[in-house]
């Protein structure tokens, strides 16, 4: 377990690649400004190739659900660089009648300069059943991840580029007798990437109102970290509401995309509610 977590921490090698070890002409900004526009420019070109080939290469849509999701992320700042995520998600499928995935996902944040941050942290997930194509149970999965953030503006838009690396350890279903049962697990890693984009909209009695678009492909690795195949991809819109003392209310509609078997498609379109709140304990003085 140790020998695999210990060949997948190679992802922080990239932020080496931020901090040089002679003077540049190019300036810390400048250096993100120019990741930024390169992974945006990858990230179009990756869309236009899986969702832009012609209709009839792809496999038909087998299964339709609505969701709700909601979360809340309470995130605590211990000092000026570092901060501590605490992250709750109830999923339902049919709307709001049946469970469909419980996840909490605490985690550490680290940002060396203004535009950069690292973290690692550990996700818990119980994955129930919510259709026929759906385990008969639900099973737990456990997975430790590390996660580059780059940052950067254009104007009055924010672009964010999310690159997350998971080692995940995914509960096995027995289906050899009458009643299933969990039976070990097995373990496989993921790449997601997300692009953000989020631009200020207006105020709402003095209550200033956001717009934030992403979208978010997850891509199955093997062993040795070789792409295996994308198996979703999200695509979500939230209006933003920024309240006092750093909290936000968001609000907004996603559908997922889910490849089964390398084949066969399931759309599931989720209602979001989400809540975070930073809580500063720092403890500077107030002026």
């Amino acid at each position: 377990m140790m020998s695999k977590i210990n060949e997948n921490c190679c992802t922080f090698r990239l932020i080496l690649y931020l901090r040089p070890n002679y003077k540049s002409y190019l300036t810390y900004r400048n250096r993100i400004s120019i990741m930024s526009k390169f992974c945006t420019t990858a990230f179009t070109v990756i869309i236009l190739l899986i969702f832009l080939i012609p209709s009839h290469n792809f496999a038909q849509t087998i299964d339709k659900n609505n969701t709700f999701w909601a979360s809340a992320v309470p995130v605590f700042k211990l000092t000026d660089k570092i901060k501590i995520n605490t992250e709750f998600h109830w999923r339902r499928s049919e709307f709001v009648k049946d469970w469909m995935q419980l996840v909490l996902r605490p985690s550490i944040n680290y940002t060396p300069i203004k535009g950069v941050t690292l973290s690692f942290g550990y996700t818990f997930a119980n994955n129930h059943p919510y259709h026929e194509w759906s385990g008969p149970i639900a099973f737990p999965e456990h997975n430790l991840w590390e996660q580059v953030v780059l940052k950067s503006t254009y104007g009055k838009v924010k672009v964010t580029h999310r690159f997350r690396l998971e080692n995940r350890w995914l509960g096995l279903i027995n289906n050899t007798n009458t009643d299933p049962f969990i039976d070990g697990n097995r373990f496989t890693n993921r790449f997601r990437y997300r692009l953000i984009g989020n631009v200020p909209l207006f105020k709402l009695k003095n209550t200033p109102v956001s717009l934030t678009l992403f979208d978010e492909l997850f891509i199955v690795l093997s062993d040795k970290l070789a792409v295996s195949s994308v198996n979703q991809n999200w695509i979500v819109g939230l209006v933003n509401f920024h309240l006092p003392q750093k909290s936000k209310v968001s609000i907004g509609i996603q559908n997922q995309y889910i490849v089964r078997n390398g084949e066969d498609r399931i759309v599931n379109t989720a209602l979001w509610l989400g809540l975070s709140k930073e809580f500063d304990l720092t403890n500077k003085k107030k002026k």
